[in-house]
């Protein structure tokens, strides 16, 4: 019988098994697939013990072929060893080919991120940082969460080297860990200074954003400070003297996002809840005082003292009247150095306010009251100025005998209006410092700020 090794020699006959007690009429190896734990080899063997020389024949031409035992040392080895070794081996191209798929699995994780992809570029001959497999002494969810960070620093690294070699064709920009900074602002400038960046779109900016709560600041989202600086620079309404870095923990709270109705920006707002509480401020107009922990709302003065639950202001000229008394504040209502009025709370729902603009009456009266900026105030006069009444306007009276009557203007007649008031039935002239627009859900309109930017 031919030999299959290399050399054509039949190798010397290998000394007879010992088997210890095990009958010697009849002796099967069994080899089960689950036992040996081998997918490429599928061992079997049934060796029956004959007289002479026919163990030693079976074990040669049925149960290992002799090309098995070109690498090993020793050829006579028993073929329990040549299985063993043969399992380790088969064992490490596993474990191989299992970390290579898991390899893979993060990759397709990361990749299927559009925004955070990022694919090694193809000519960058700088070997990536290696992972890691191996933690002992550290639990299993430890190891993984080990090994995940381990493979996102070596996603940065790769992002890192692609870009500074520029080689970049096929590759899919990853963006650095992006922070949020806070930059002190003009107050009553926040909404229109986010406006003038997003349109000038100056180097190194992600994004911009107010928070109601948090009057006086900008939230700017860039990639490192120099950046913060640069934005800084381009904008007369931001300070760098005050900025800081946000947080991680408070990032969440910083971006809370609610209903309309629960975030009214900072500004000229008008009272519609009609509570026990707000009843007798129905439709007053506010300037709504946001504070980190509450809001207050700053009630515009009521200046005449006939007037039902009036509450002139103290310093106001002309309506400090001797005769009579100041009207003393509900329960909970706050009263400033100046006279003026407020509420401190903190649930908008129960005011229902909504967002509104006053009329220049209003506006000179709360000119004096402390909390509100004084460039508001001018930006609002600004504005105010710059808007005229045209036939058809709708309007609202804003003083005696027909205040908070709604109406359309018909005719101008030089400096007057001429107003017809649809629940009197008839027309009346009016000044258009007694008049303010009235604005309504779905209509168009376009001023200016003090700043001369269209909104």
């Amino acid at each position: 019988m031919s030999s299959p090794l290399c050399n054509d020699e039949r190798p010397p006959k290998r000394p007879r098994l010992e088997y210890g007690n095990v009958s010697t009429h009849l002796l099967k190896l069994i080899y089960d697939d689950n036992i040996l734990q081998n997918p490429f080899v599928d061992v079997k063997a049934q060796v029956e013990y004959d007289e002479g020389d026919s163990v030693s024949e079976g074990l040669d031409n049925d149960f290992i072929d002799h090309n098995q035992l070109d690498d090993l040392d020793e050829p006579e080895q028993p073929h329990h060893a040549v299985l063993a070794l043969r399992m380790e081996e088969d064992s490490k191209v596993e474990e191989d080919r299992d970390r290579a798929l898991i390899e893979r699995a993060r990759q397709r994780a990361f990749l299927d991120r559009p925004q955070r992809a990022v694919t090694a570029s193809t000519s960058s001959a700088t070997p990536l940082p290696p992972i890691e497999w191996d933690f002992p002494g550290m639990s299993a969810d430890n190891a993984n969460l080990e090994r995940v960070r381990q493979y996102a620093r070596r996603v940065q690294a790769a992002g890192e080297k692609d870009e500074e070699g520029g080689s970049g064709t096929n590759m899919l920009s990853l963006p650095r860990h992006t922070d949020i900074w806070e930059v002190r602002c003009q107050v009553g400038l926040e909404e229109s200074t986010v406006y003038s960046l997003h349109k000038s779109q100056p180097y190194g900016l992600l994004s911009a954003f107010t928070v109601p709560k948090y009057p006086g600041r900008v939230y700017i989202e860039a990639r490192s400070g120099n950046d913060v600086s640069n934005i800084i620079s381009t904008s007369r309404n931001l300070s760098l003297k005050h900025s800081k870095l946000v947080p991680q923990g408070v990032i969440t709270d910083l971006l809370e996002v609610s209903t309309p109705r629960d975030r009214t920006l900072s500004g000229w707002v008008r009272i519609r809840g009609n509570t026990p509480l707000t009843a007798p401020f129905v439709n007053d107009l506010a300037y709504l005082h946001d504070l980190p922990a509450h809001f207050v709302l700053w009630l515009v003065p009521r200046h005449g003292p006939c007037e039902p639950g009036s509450r002139p202001a103290q310093s106001l000229p002309n309506l400090a009247y001797d005769d009579v008394p100041l009207p003393r504040p509900p329960k909970g209502v706050l009263v400033d150095s100046r006279g003026y009025w407020g509420f401190k709370a903190r649930d908008r729902r129960l005011y229902c306010l909504i967002p509104s603009f006053p009329s220049l009456a209003e506006v000179n009266f709360m000119e004096h009251c402390l909390a509100v900026p004084r460039r508001l105030v001018d930006s609002t006069i600004d504005t105010l100025r710059q808007m005229s009444f045209q036939r058809n306007d709708r309007v609202v009276v804003e003083e005696q005998p027909f205040q908070g009557l709604s109406g359309t203007i018909v005719d101008i007649v030089e400096n007057r209006f001429l107003v017809f008031l649809p629940s009197q039935d008839f027309e009346e002239y009016f000044y258009s410092q007694q008049l303010r627009k009235d604005f309504r859900v779905g209509d168009t309109v376009s001023f200016k700020d003090g700043a001369g930017k269209k909104w």
